[in-house]
């Protein structure tokens, strides 16, 4: 039988260990969670460039986008 310093050292390196194979599972799976955001991203790209793009419609919807109408009336 081991005294009480003894298990109380070994319960210790116990916990460590415990704690940083958590630490390394939660690693990989943020690390898998974000490859897989990554991936959607460039997915979602992909499909958005495939699509083409009227720039004027695009273009006079960002200058009436929230209240800015005005200021292209003045503009203009």
């Amino acid at each position: 039988m081991y005294d009480t310093e003894k298990r109380i050292e070994l319960v210790k390196k116990r916990m460590h260990e415990y704690h940083r194979r958590q630490e390394r599972r939660t690693v990989c799976r943020l690390s898998v969670l974000c490859t897989l955001l990554f991936l959607s991203l460039v997915g979602a790209m992909g499909i958005m460039q495939s699509r083409p793009i009227n720039a004027t419609g695009m273009y006079g919807t960002i200058l009436l986008h929230e209240g800015a109408g005005g200021y292209v009336l003045v503009a203009v």
